[in-house]
């Protein structure tokens, strides 16, 4: 690239020098040529009349021209003392040669001009061509006339063609030479100029960016070069450019920082929200189970329950900010654990079923029974989840008519396969004007302050998150009056059908009633600084027949733990002296309980809050507010089995499976209505 703009410049600049030059040739020699025709002519014509001038008086001295004789030595001397002139010679009035030069052309016999007879007859000088062995002549014809003015003989003066073209050959060539000369001086004076102001300093620039590339981020964002007129324009020019660039580097590096900095003030933000909130709906809901356990009065039982309907309420839109939050921030990680459509849809059936029934509506399945128990790999919380969001929105919407979930297969792999998800309702349906802005956050088909349907407007907008993320998206089709159609699709794993998830064997009898007989008495710890929750964890397993002692913060835990052995731990994070985890680290470190299980039981409820915990040595997760349910279940699992391994990994805040409940059969496979 570096010869070719020079070599281009080059040929380009000596493309013009030639055309010019050659220009000039042929200007110049067009003008040499009429200047030499005009000066032979006219030499010609000087020539003929000395000569005729001569023999005019040779005549006055009463010679007759045939009388005349020795005059062909003057036409010699005429033509040897002028170079272009090649004959000389004297016409009779017949147009016969009387007398002509012997030497050149001038040995052969001239031939009779007839040109001759006319110019006698008009008495005029004539210039005319003429041929002979041929070769061309130019010729001026000049009369003679007698002493009595009357014309007897005219001189004939010619030059040749060729001695013209001689001369123009040497003068072409001799322009040519200068020319040439011309071409080669120029274009040595355009390579050195080139080389030096331009090529030369745009070389010395394009090497400084190659090295300031080069260089770490460090390095100062100038190039210096040495460089005059528009190279240094454009040093200059590169140089403000540099300094934008830093300039916009640095911004951008500032609003980087700002941005972490914010991200982080939002993720610790949400953790302390989360935190401050799930504490006490922690207390409120565990004191409504409580007051539930002791109340006797049906009124009262069905206050409670309302009460914690709506508590349910609460925390689900809690969940639900708390999900959004985690999606925009890209901190939702998805789990690549075992699944069956079966038991997924049990689990929503056990959740919303009822909520279908209340209203009077058919809850219509179809499930190809091959889809329904197929091996896969996935994250069944968020799978339910999507479902969850779309098939309850399908029954608040819903006032008469059924639910339909059909699930299809798309596309199948031999390591995958893309199922489609479609919830189909008879309910009001949504306008088309509504349905662009339906999967934003915090959006709702009906946003004014009388709209008829609650809700935060947080879930289908998780939904379509999350689809995404498993590969999929999610649309719906909707006609006003006649019912939706969304439609969900996503793509899982197979599973070898070999890696068969453990069922647990049904029981008919509650958490609650195995954990009284099979660990009654058994002694457990509870870290918890926060009063409230401490009455209701302690109540709750003093219900169940466990003895607890209680630990107000982390060093008192670890207190105790290293005075008396315990069958579990319940821990939290946020403590006050010593926190959760630090007083995990010191308990399987130097204590009476280092194989002890330790439960976390936190308000804490992000994916990276349940990876420190398990990190440091605790082998489980319980996500606050507490289900009864759930932590029975969860005590159950780790009483009396000392820790040898790490913790199991499913997730913490996941209501139980179908698989834990008794299996997916109680599922149809297809069109199965409740």
């Amino acid at each position: 690239m570096k010869q070719g703009l020079r070599a281009k410049v080059l040929l380009t600049a000596g493309s013009v020098l030639v055309l010019t030059v050659f220009a000039v040739l042929l200007t110049a020699a067009h003008t040499f040529s009429q200047a030499y025709s005009k000066a032979v002519a006219e030499r010609s014509v000087a020539v003929s009349h000395e000569v005729a001038a001569q023999f005019e008086r040779i005549l006055a001295l009463g010679l007759r021209a045939e009388e005349i004789i020795g005059f062909d030595d003057r036409c010699n001397a005429v033509v040897g003392s002028h170079e272009d002139v090649e004959i000389v010679a004297v016409y009779t009035a017949d147009g016969r040669v009387l007398f002509q030069n012997t030497s050149g052309v001038g040995r052969e016999r001239l031939p009779e001009l007839p040109a001759v007879r006319t110019a006698l007859a008009s008495s005029a000088e004539q210039q005319f061509t003429f041929t002979i062995q041929g070769r061309e002549f130019l010729a001026t014809l000049k009369p003679v006339v007698d002493a009595a003015g009357q014309p007897v003989a005219a001189v004939v003066v010619a030059a040749t063609q060729e001695s013209f073209d001689r001369r123009l050959t040497s003068f072409v060539s001799k322009v040519l030479g200068v020319g040439g000369l011309f071409i080669i001086l120029g274009l040595a004076i355009l390579y050195w100029s080139l080389t030096r102001y331009v090529i030369q300093p745009l070389l010395n620039v394009i090497g400084a960016v190659n090295n300031l590339r080069e260089q770490d981020e460090d390095a100062p964002e100038t190039i210096r070069v040495e460089a005059t007129g528009e190279a240094q324009v454009l040093v200059d020019t590169f140089n403000r450019l540099l300094a934008q660039k830093a300039q916009q580097r640095q911004e951008l590096s500032l609003a980087k920082e700002l941005a972490e900095s914010a991200s982080r003030a939002k993720s610790t933000f949400l953790a302390n929200m989360s935190h401050e909130l799930r504490t006490p709906m922690n207390g409120i809901m565990g004191m409504l189970e409580l007051a539930k356990r002791r109340m006797t009065d049906p009124k009262g039982v069905d206050q409670l329950d309302k009460a914690k309907g709506a508590a349910d309420s609460l925390l689900s839109i809690l969940n639900d900010i708390l999900d959004i939050s985690k999606i925009e921030a890209e901190r939702l990680v998805l789990e690549d654990a075992p699944l069956q459509i079966a038991v997924v849809i049990e689990n929503l059936v056990s959740v919303l079923g009822h909520k279908a029934a209340e209203k009077g509506l058919t809850f219509k399945f179809d499930v190809p029974a091959e889809l329904s128990h197929m091996p896969l790999m996935g994250d069944p919380l968020r799978l339910g989840q999507i479902l969850f969001n779309l098939t309850g929105n399908a029954i608040k919407f819903t006032e008469r008519g059924s639910i339909t979930l059909r699930v299809r297969k798309v596309e199948e792999t031999a390591d995958s396969v893309q199922l489609r998800f479609e919830i189909i309702d008879t309910g009001i349906g949504i306008t088309p004007d509504v349905l662009d802005r339906l999967f934003r956050s915090f959006e709702q088909a009906d946003n004014s302050t009388t709209r008829k349907y609650g809700g935060t407007g947080l879930g289908l907008a998780i939904s379509k998150r999350l689809a995404q993320q498993m590969g999929g998206e999610i649309g719906v089709e909707s006609t006003p009056g006649v019912g939706s159609t969304f439609v969900f699709v996503c793509r899982l794993r197979r599973r070898e059908h070999g890696a068969v998830q453990a069922v647990d064997t049904p029981s008919l009898r509650s958490a609650e009633e195995r954990l009284r007989e099979a660990h009654l008495g058994a002694r457990i710890l509870l870290a918890e600084d926060e009063p409230i929750n401490q009455e209701v964890s302690r109540g709750l397993l003093e219900t169940a027949g466990l003895a607890v002692d209680i630990a107000e913060d982390g060093q008192q835990a670890l207190a105790l733990a290293r005075q008396q052995s315990y069958a579990l731990i319940l821990m939290d994070m946020q403590m006050p002296i010593l926190n959760g985890i630090d007083a995990t680290k010191a308990i399987r470190a130097s204590s009476l309980n280092t194989t002890t299980p330790i439960l976390a039981m936190t308000a804490n409820a992000f994916e990276e809050d349940r990876n420190t915990c398990l990190g440091v040595g605790m082998n489980d997760y319980i996500a606050k507010p507490v289900d009864p349910d759930g932590l029975y279940e969860k005590l159950l699992k780790w009483l009396g089995h000392p820790v040898i391994e790490r913790p199991l990994d499913d997730d913490f805040s996941r209501r139980p499976t179908a698989n834990e409940k008794g299996g997916p059969d109680s599922v149809a496979a297809i069109s199965t209505s409740l």
